[in-house]
This record gives C-alpha cells, sequence and structure tokens, in this order.
C-alpha cells in the first residue's frame, strides 16, 4: 500500500512540474501603449529608513529628458558609513 501511495505522490508531483513548465514557456506580448503626457524633470530628495526607523542614507533622485524619447534616471544614496550607491538608467 505504501508502495502505491509513493507512485501516486510522484504522479502528482510530475503533472505538476510539466503544468508548470508549460505555463512558463508561453511568451506574453502585448500591443505598445501610447503615450498621453510626455514625463517632464523629477528632481526628489530621499531618505531611507531601517526597520526601527533610523536613518541609513540621504539620496537624490533625478529624472529627465535627454533626447526627443529618451530619459535618463539618475539614483544617488550616500550611507552614513561613507559609502556611496548610484544607479544611472536611461529609458526609451
Amino acid at each position: 500500500m505504501a508502495m502505491r501511495m509513493g507512485y501516486f505522490r510522484a504522479r502528482g508531483w510530475g503533472f505538476g512540474v510539466l503544468f508548470a513548465v508549460a505555463l512558463t514557456s508561453v511568451s506574453a506580448s502585448a500591443a505598445p501603449v501610447a503615450v498621453r503626457y510626455a514625463e517632464t524633470i523629477t528632481h526628489a530628495f530621499l531618505v531611507l529608513r531601517g526597520a526601527t526607523g533610523d536613518v541609513l542614507a540621504h539620496g537624490e533622485l533625478v529624472q529627465a529628458p535627454v533626447e526627443k524619447e529618451r530619459m535618463r534616471s539618475r539614483l544617488v544614496f550616500r550611507f552614513k558609513d561613507g559609502s556611496l550607491w548610484e544607479e544611472a538608467v536611461t529609458f526609451t
């Protein structure tokens, strides 16, 4: 009886794995979304806090158009220990 239950359990897992693979192999496609309002310049000053509320870092976010259809985003955090984290991205 235990051997038979193991067979059904393994068979159930096999169907589950097969189903998961089938779901992840389907590609999603969508039509482009028209832009109603063009983005403009964004400039923000940020504070990064820990779970207890203490300040870990101060930061700055700048987003601005650089060309007709491109937007550049720059995010910088300056931590209390003197370390720096910077991220720069250009969106099309």
